[in-house]
């Protein structure tokens, strides 16, 4: 406590206690480094003795006054340098709690308790002086001392009466216990310290007990009697305790003292006398209420009386009426004849010799129903040494029984189908040294293995496993032992006792016990080689093409990818090559398909034969390879291309008995060094750019892409396309353009309805009208063409409910890529189209060439049957191109044929074409199929279409595409003009 400055007169000292110092009951004094008193308080003055409020009769005091000499509780005195105030001002540390005896002035004893604190003068760490303070506690401690010698007083008298003395605190817990406690309870009455009676009392007394202490505690006194099992002879006795409580000077509750006498033998008689109505209704009351909650019956028999006491519910139980007979005999003429001297033997032991029973027996019910019941039961009264009253309980366990047959009916399937699984069935030991071994297998796991089953047991799991299993399978089964995983599933190979792998599939639960700390795993481990081999060799078709071995484009791409990240990691230069057949397509349409497919086959062989191991080659799709050559320069790349140029030429002719066909390649070269940056997509598309410019040069040959030379206007942006495609159809920058088709039908001025096929055009920057062949082989090529065809459908449907709710209906016609009817998607995607925005029915027709009809089989019959269902229309375009694929038609089924127009083209010179639209139209004709002519570019040929029956057709003749709005507002008002 830090002073300016130490006080030095007396008036400084006093002031240091403060105005309020007089009207605190605490002693305050203030001492100087000599521990000399300078000032006091009037409570200090009042606690000593010195009777003056006004004059300090304290001050001047010190220790070595005779009248005040401190002593310690055996009455030696305190040292000056122990003294509380002394040890503070040379400690410089408070002192706290310290009781102090000495004599008044009077001569009287006094007790008190004192603090001291240290006082400072600024920047001094030397206590100038201390303030003590302290309080009389006299009182207490001479309460303190009479209650002891009381206790002793009672104690001495407890033992000699035998009766127990105990004090409680407020919680009813006996704090101290006295007198005859070995006599009544047969243990020491020290033991009894921490308990209550309430606690270790028969059950139905407990109450009363709580009573006597809660009346206690309200300050009046009571006697309550209550059961109690005599521990040294196990006897049940009562006792009687009075609870009387004790009050403090102000009337408030300090404890409880209980005296406790044995009343065994007053109570028996009391019990004998009451009222048996009053017995019997208390008793029925409580076992209602116990057979309520246990869902059982309970009974009562008097030995000697011969009589008996059911419950409501053993009535139930047994089905009989309460108000007819009862009793032993009733119950004994129920019981099963197999089981009746067991039932009786248990009661009678019970009954004569005081043998408690506890037995389950058949009982057969007045309606015939067999139940099972368990019956328990016990002495309950006696009466001068002999059983008075036996009572038991009976309870109906038939659908216990029912379910413990279950569950050993459920064991025994387990057993069964654990020994007889077709699958492979363990248990693992989880704990201790064994950790990890098998604890049994069966019979399957061991064949699975290789192994006799006691080969297994007690050999650990990863004795089995392939050694590159063992650090997963080890983290697995610990995840499992630790509790972090409830269950794993893993592929894992084990090693047969023949030495071979076998791939198996593991699954391991944990099994924990009543802690709930995994104690077992149960594994299921299956034999999945086979499997494992086929999705070996799905892994191979998903990489490769059918026909031909090759690697296909996905797998292509991913390698493209990884030569490209090698190439930039360390600048290694190399080419992508791309090859399309030069007059593969008049294979096909001459000598057919299967014709086709085999020179693909040849030729794939070839141009492998043609490259290193380290090469890549791929086929892309239809006619058209890719191939990756590491590490080559740009002029290396290109005499690889010569090779396989002259390779195609040599092995590239195919013929059968009257026709043969020949095919070369075209080879688009596209180099790379890991430093242009190109991803593999952008290099795919210069090279393919480049192998149309080896076609437009010519066919057979190879051309390099010339990605920083000015060049013709279609190599400015070569390696943007892709972007300029994509930017496109974000910024919406597609339009469209609509080309008429017409009725032919004699003396019919054609549909009344306008007909368009819808035809894309793309806007370049400066929104010029990019031609469709220039960019969609990209965008089908790179898988962007989806996206355009969905484009176009959504257009052309929003168009077909324009001109309906205007009043001038229009039938329109849209195209589909093959990679949009390979799409899995498309259906769904069209179906919630034309669900969400319906459109006239016949008003849109959707397009498919035959040669993606005859790819996507089930898919183009699902796209029909939507369309269809929906009202719209599905026309098969540039059919007749291959007679190979008329077998198709009777699988299909389409609203509108399109006649290739490479026939319609030569029509009026070629006898061929002729012959081939004739079949065509009368192979629709047969079908119910309407037909139609394209590439009618003149009058002559729109005759010659009329003359064979061709019902529709379209071509420049007959109108030339135009952007969409203007076409539909010209023939509307041509319509009008004709109404």
């Amino acid at each position: 406590m830090p002073f300016r400055h130490a006080p030095t007169t007396d008036d400084d000292w006093s002031r240091l206690l403060g105005p309020a110092a007089d009207a605190t009951t605490e002693g305050l004094v203030v001492l100087d480094a000599t521990a000399t008193i300078r000032a006091s308080n009037l409570a200090a003055r009042l606690i000593t003795g010195v009777h003056t409020p006004q004059h300090d009769r304290l001050a001047g005091r010190g220790p070595s006054d005779g009248w005040f000499v401190p002593r310690h509780a055996d009455g030696t005195p305190i040292a000056i340098a122990d003294q509380p105030g002394t040890r503070a001002i040379a400690t410089g540390q408070p002192v706290r709690d310290v009781e102090l005896h000495f004599r008044r002035f009077d001569g009287s004893r006094q007790y008190l308790r004192a603090n001291a604190v240290p006082l400072f003068a600024d920047g001094s760490d030397q206590a100038y002086g201390a303030v003590v303070t302290f309080t009389d506690v006299t009182a207490f401690v001479e309460a303190q001392e009479a209650l002891a010698e009381r206790e002793r007083d009672l104690a001495l008298l407890a033992t000699h009466a035998g009766d127990l003395i105990a004090r409680h605190a407020a919680d009813g817990r006996i704090v101290y216990a006295a007198g005859g406690a070995e006599a009544l309870l047969g243990f020491a009455a020290e033991h009894l310290v921490g308990f209550w009676a309430a606690d270790v009392c028969h059950p139905d007394d407990a109450d009363a007990i709580r009573a006597a202490h809660e009346l206690a505690r309200d300050g009046a006194r009571s006697a309550v009697s209550y059961r109690i099992t005599n521990v040294r002879d196990g006897r049940e006795m009562w006792l009687e305790s009075t609870v009387s409580p004790v009050l403090d000077e102000d009337g408030a509750f300090v404890e409880a003292v209980t005296t406790t006498r044995d009343v065994t033998s007053r109570k028996e008689d009391e019990l004998r006398l009451r009222d048996a109505e009053e017995r019997a209704r208390r008793q029925q009351a409580l076992l209602e209420e116990a057979e309520a909650m246990a869902g059982m019956g309970s009974w009562a028999a008097d030995v000697r009386a011969n009589t008996s006491w059911w419950s409501p519910g053993l009535f139930r139980i047994f089905g009989v009426d309460p108000d007819g007979d009862a009793g032993y005999a009733a119950h004994d003429r129920l019981i099963h004849p197999d089981d009746r001297v067991a039932v009786r033997g248990a009661l009678a032991r019970a009954a004569l010799d005081g043998e408690p029973f506890d037995i389950t027996y058949r009982l057969i019910r007045p309606d015939g129903v067999e139940r099972i019941l368990h019956g328990r039961g016990a002495p309950a009264e006696r009466v001068d040494g002999a059983i008075r009253r036996v009572w038991g309980t009976t309870q109906d366990v038939t659908e216990r029984q029912r379910l413990e047959a279950g569950r050993r009916e459920a064991e025994a399937r387990f057993r069964a189908a654990f020994e007889h699984a077709p699958i492979g069935v363990c248990v693992l030991e989880f704990r201790g040294p064994g950790a990890g071994q098998w604890v049994t297998v069966n019979p399957a796991l061991a064949e699975l293995l290789g192994y006799e089953r006691n080969t297994l047991l007690g050999t650990r799991i990863s004795s089995v496993l392939h050694p590159e299993e063992l650090p997963a399978t080890r983290e697995r089964l610990t995840a499992l032992m630790t509790g972090a995983a409830e269950r794993v599933t893993a592929e894992c190979r084990m090693i047969h006792a023949d030495g071979h792998s076998v791939w198996t599939l593991v699954t391991v639960a944990a099994v924990t016990d009543d802690e709930g700390r995994p104690a077992y795993g149960i594994g299921q481990i299956v034999d999945i080689t086979e499997r494992k081999r086929f999705e070996g060799q799905l892994q191979y078709l998903a990489d490769h093409d059918a026909l031909t071995g090759l690697f296909n484009r996905r797998r292509f791409e991913e390698e493209l990818d990884r030569v490209l990240a090698g190439a930039e990691r360390y600048r290694r230069p190399g080419a992508l090559l791309v090859l399309d057949l030069d007059g593969f397509k008049y294979v096909n349409d001459t000598l057919g398909h299967p014709v086709g497919d085999e020179l693909i086959a040849r030729l794939a062989a070839t141009l492998r034969a043609e490259l290193r191991e380290t090469d890549v080659i791929a086929r892309l799709g239809g006619d058209e390879f890719g191939v990756i050559l590491p590490e080559v320069t740009e002029g290396e790349a290109a005499a690889v291309a010569g090779k396989l140029l002259r390779a195609v030429e040599r092995d590239g002719t195919v013929a059968d008995s009257s026709r043969h066909a020949r095919v070369t390649a075209s080879i688009g070269l596209a180099a790379f060094d890991g430093t242009d940056g190109l991803s593999a997509e952008e290099l795919l598309v210069e090279a393919d750019i480049a192998m149309y410019d080896a076609k437009e040069g010519g066919r057979n040959r190879a051309a390099r892409s010339e990605r920083d030379g000015p060049g013709p206007g279609r190599h400015v942006s070569r390696l943007s396309w892709l972007e300029r495609i994509r930017t496109a159809l974000a910024e919406d920058r597609f339009v469209l353009h609509a080309q008429p088709f017409v009725a032919l039908a004699r003396g019919d001025d054609g549909d009344p309805i306008p007909s368009f096929e819808l035809l894309i055009r793309m806007l370049s920057d400066s929104g010029e009208l990019i031609p469709p062949a220039t960019f969609l082989p990209i965008a089908e090529r790179f898988d962007v063409i989806p996206a355009i065809d969905r484009w176009v459908v959504e257009r052309a449907v929003g168009l077909v409910r324009r001109e309906h709710d205007r009043g001038t209906p229009v039938t329109l016609s849209v195209n589909l890529s093959g990679r949009t009817m390979g799409d899995a998607e498309f259906a769904g995607w069209l179906e919630k189209l034309l669900i969400d925005n319906p459109v006239p029915p016949g008003r849109l027709i959707v397009e498919i060439t035959e040669t993606v009809a005859i790819v996507n089989l089930e898919r183009a019959r699902a796209l029909a049957e939507t369309l269809r269902r929906l009202g719209c229309l599905l026309a098969l375009d540039d059919f007749g191109a291959g007679f190979a694929s008329f077998s198709y038609l009777k699988h299909l089924c389409f609203d509108l044929l399109k006649i290739d127009g490479e026939f319609v083209r030569g029509l009026r010179d070629n006898p061929t074409d002729r012959l081939v639209v004739e079949a065509v139209v009368a192979i629709a004709r047969g079908l119910g199929t309407p037909s139609l002519a394209e590439f009618v570019a003149d009058s002559d040929t729109l005759d010659a279409v009329r003359e064979l029956g061709v019902d529709y057709a379209q071509g420049f003749h007959l109108g030339r595409p135009e952007p969409v709005d203007e076409a539909l507002r010209i023939a509307h008002m041509g319509a009008g003009r004709r109404a």
